[in-house]
């Protein structure tokens, strides 16, 4: 029972995790 909508949000979520990851990263680099 996945619908468009769900997996959408989904996808949303998951790539603002990885921007906020690399972020992170790159700021306790420096």
């Amino acid at each position: 029972m996945s619908s468009p909508e769900i997996v959408s949000h989904w996808i949303i979520i998951v790539l603002l995790l990885l921007l906020v990851g690399v972020v992170v990263n790159k700021t306790s680099f420096y």
